[in-house]
């Protein structure tokens, strides 16, 4: 969980930044929303679902959360324009490698709102796998 929020914070930070500074230089337009109020409320939404899920993992108000968390991290992810990164492959992966925050928070919550259906190693493997793993090598390669 606490990765989770670290990989929130940080890469809610320098993603935006990275998609400015390619964005300026190779394709100018439209440009990422800066670090505001918002994204502080979705870090804090998203940290408050992440610590009710760790301590009540089965609890529906943990499931509502983490879909509350779920959108609020899809509206972040779409104020930075990734859209407009296509042809800059080292500058896409963080946007998509980010996009598995969201649907980690969406696939847990299923997994306790609709637990026939979704099972909770689903959303565990978007976060670990998806979010944890993607977010690694994609950092590792844009930084290099």
């Amino acid at each position: 969980a606490a990765g989770i929020v670290l990989i929130s914070l940080i890469g809610g930070r320098i993603i935006p930044s990275f998609t400015r500074n390619w964005l300026a230089r190779e394709n100018p337009g439209k440009l990422p929303a800066p670090f505001g109020r918002f994204d502080i409320a979705s870090i804090a939404i998203s940290a408050i679902a992440l610590g009710a899920w760790t301590f009540a993992p089965h609890n529906r108000v943990s499931g509502m959360l983490m879909a509350v968390a779920a959108i609020c991290q899809v509206w972040r992810l779409s104020r930075w324009a990734g859209e407009r990164t296509l042809r800059d492959p080292l500058v896409l992966i963080l946007h998509l490698a980010y996009a598995f925050v969201p649907v980690g928070f969406a696939l847990v919550s299923a997994s306790i709102l609709l637990p026939a259906i979704v099972p909770v190693a689903a959303g565990l493997h978007a976060f670990g796998v998806g979010a944890v793993g993607s977010m690694t090598v994609a950092v590792m390669a844009r930084a290099t």
